[in-house]
């Protein structure tokens, strides 16, 4: 679906029933950080109901969390995801983490400000998706683009000795934090190790 020709949503769909959710960019940023959290699970599964779903006594939600969370996570990724898996399949790339808004919030704000005229901070409401639109669309001259670059970049394929070093330190400059628990490192280990990749 396009975003030019289909009204933005404001429901997650489960088992094809509709459930409000809340759509303000703040909202799914705010999601994004939750997920991130080092803290149990059902805290952070009480976090994310009181902070998506609407509040009031018409409050719905879905059957199971497993359905509630998989409708949420479409929400965010708004499709994203889905082409992006399905790219990756067909070139066989590993997944690498090139940015985060909440460590890249000063670059991302900046870049709005600078290509859209757009204040996140002042803004009272931007729907999730055309955030996502808009991110998408930003353009290389921004520094959260460059640093998405840097990020990214695979320095095998680099051949020119002074290039690679100079890539590396700027690679190292920008990395983005590890949050993940040891727990969830040596998970993610072991489920990497058993599906090859």
């Amino acid at each position: 679906m396009s975003i030019l020709t289909t009204p933005l949503k404001e429901t997650i769909e489960v088992a094809g029933q509709e459930y409000p959710v809340r759509t303000d960019f703040r909202v799914w940023l705010e999601f994004e950080e939750i997920l991130n959290t080092d803290v149990p699970l059902p805290e952070k599964i009480l976090k994310i109901i009181l902070l998506c779903i609407p509040s009031g006594e018409d409050r719905k939600l879905p059957p199971t969390m497993e359905e509630l969370f998989e409708g949420l996570s479409k929400f965010y990724t708004a499709g994203f995801y889905k082409k992006n898996e399905q790219k990756k399949k067909n070139d066989n790339t590993k997944s690498v983490m090139t940015f985060s808004f909440e460590y890249d919030a000063e670059y991302v704000y900046a870049a709005f400000l600078a290509q859209y005229g757009i204040d996140l901070i002042e803004i009272p409401y931007l729907h999730w998706h055309k955030f996502l639109a808009l991110f998408r669309g930003l353009e290389e001259k921004n520094r959260i683009m460059q640093i998405i670059g840097y990020r990214s970049i695979d320095l095998s394929e680099i051949s020119d000795k002074k290039q690679r070093k100079m890539y590396s330190e700027l690679k190292d400059a920008y990395s983005l934090p590890d949050n993940r628990s040891q727990e969830e490192k040596d998970s993610d280990f072991a489920r990497r190790l058993y599906m090859g990749f």
